[in-house]
């Protein structure tokens, strides 16, 4: 069951958005606002508060919220700071993809050490967290472990048979995009990257010491802080299109600035060195290089998990528009993590009527792959050992002589049934919608339940035209 949320900010009202940004990207900024009041476009912003404006939400405390700030000091309201969570979606933010977490935070923002936040205040008495929140923690903390998803889950896992970290011990320094205001508000400036990445061929001789490029930097969205840096002392660049926990669970030792990469290093069981302040640090969990006094409190690594994704955080499932808990996200991130991996590469289907294949795309489409269906031929298995791919062929269509010709030009043979893949070894896996329904039992439940709806609330472009000009033209006489 989740638990339940309370509000924020006391009393009734609505939440006013000053930012276009918010109100069209935040697709679900309804529900995870909820508890706090329904969010509206703030029109009216002269001397006087707006009837039943309780609070101004914005994106965190950045040049950008400067004027909602000034508004709820002007009025004498709460502003409520809005930023990604900690589990945020199956791909980068920059490329569009809708955030499933998110925090609200009525205090300060996590990622300025200068002030206190909720999440910082929760952190302090971890008392106050229940067993309940304990044993999910817990659960989450394996499920990260074994998955290895994170904050972003765009790219798959290194290769088992990687030697990455077996030959030499294997010490990783996280860089960060140029300009993240999570930078300054750790108390670091860009220069003190330079100085991490010094620190760390300093103090591991003999390591193999590498930088991993942010995600952002690799696919040339944002500039690095540290890869002029690496470049000029001749340092080997970690920028393959692997996850990040795949790559920390090899390290010996992580250096970290504010990046979130350090906690994720943390829930792998990795030792951190952070230069900066990023709110998991203070807390005795990393060896910190910068003291935070006011941190006194001395939580335990599933207390920090459980404040931070269980408290902290707030989830929503696309799928289905409704607010749920961080398991069933978690969950639903593992799986499609888990199928795309199994269908990497290039997969080549028989067997399917082509009036089904639409279907059996959304199925069987991997991020990491390239889907073509075929007809068998005498080419066809040539091609397909050509291109080291696998072939996926329906169970009831195989012919008697499929197996007997791929065995031939060795290519393996996966087989699907109704609801499993079935790999060349015989392993069953679960062949589940992953893009298209409820991931948890009593999710299926409430999709279930919920009313039949048109071919156009079917479109989530269609969703969030229609909830960007409900927020905008709600009622402007308030």
């Amino acid at each position: 069951m989740n638990r339940p949320l309370e509000s924020l900010v006391e009393g009734p009202g609505w939440v006013g958005i000053t930012s276009q940004w918010v109100m069209w990207k935040v697709l679900h900024l309804g529900e995870f606002l909820d508890p706090e009041g329904p969010p509206y476009w703030l029109w009216r912003r002269g001397r006087q508060r707006p009837a039943g404006l309780k609070a101004i939400a914005g994106i965190g405390y950045k040049s950008s919220s400067d004027y909602a700030r000034m508004l709820c000091k002007r009025w004498g309201i709460p502003y409520v700071a809005l930023e990604d969570g900690f589990l945020r979606s199956s791909s980068l933010g920059v490329e569009g993809d809708t955030p499933m977490s998110m925090v609200v935070d009525p205090i300060g923002i996590h990622y300025l050490a200068d002030r206190p936040s909720l999440l910082e205040n929760i952190l302090q008495t971890p008392h106050i967290l229940t067993a309940g929140e304990l044993a999910t923690a817990q659960e989450l903390i394996a499920l990260m472990r074994s998955s290895g998803i994170g904050k972003y889950n765009n790219a798959p896992d290194l290769g088992k048979d990687d030697p990455l970290g077996h030959d030499r011990p294997l010490v990783l320094v996280v860089d960060q995009t140029y300009g993240d205001f999570s930078i300054p508000g750790g108390g670091l400036c860009e220069a003190d990257f330079i100085c991490m990445l010094d620190a760390a061929l300093a103090e591991n001789p003999g390591a193999d010491v590498r930088v991993r490029i942010h995600p952002d930097c690799i696919n040339g969205h944002k500039k690095s802080c540290l890869l002029d840096a690496a470049l000029a002392r001749g340092i080997a660049l970690e920028s393959r299109h692997v996850s990040w926990a795949s790559l920390a669970r090899r390290a010996r030792r992580v250096y970290v600035g504010t990046s979130q990469a350090g906690l994720e290093a943390l829930i792998q069981g990795i030792p951190v060195t952070c230069f900066g302040l990023p709110f998991y640090a203070g807390w005795g969990l990393t060896e910190d290089r910068q003291a935070i006094p006011r941190r006194q409190a001395r939580p335990t690594l599933e207390q920090l998990v459980a404040a931070a994704y269980i408290r902290y955080c707030r989830y929503v499932n696309p799928l289905t528009d409704q607010r749920c808990n961080v398991m069933t996200v978690a969950r639903q991130l593992a799986r499609q993590k888990h199928q795309d991996s199994l269908l990497a590469g290039h997969v080549t289907v028989l067997g399917v009527p082509r009036c089904q294949r639409p279907a059996m795309r959304s199925l069987l489409n991997s991020r990491w792959g390239r889907l073509t269906f075929a007809s068998d031929s005498v080419a066809l298995m040539p091609a397909i050992a050509g291109e080291t791919g696998k072939l996926l062929v329906w169970r009831a269509s195989e012919s008697d002589d499929l197996q007997h010709r791929a065995q031939i030009h060795g290519v393996p043979i996966w087989r699907i049934a109704p609801g499993v893949l079935q790999t060349p070894t015989g392993d069953e896996h679960p062949l589940v919608q992953i893009r298209g329904l409820p991931c948890s039992p009593q999710q299926l439940l409430d999709h279930a339940s919920r009313p039949k709806t048109s071919l156009l609330d079917n479109c989530p472009r269609y969703r969030q035209i229609r909830r960007y000009l409900k927020g905008m033209f709600w009622p402007l006489s308030l």
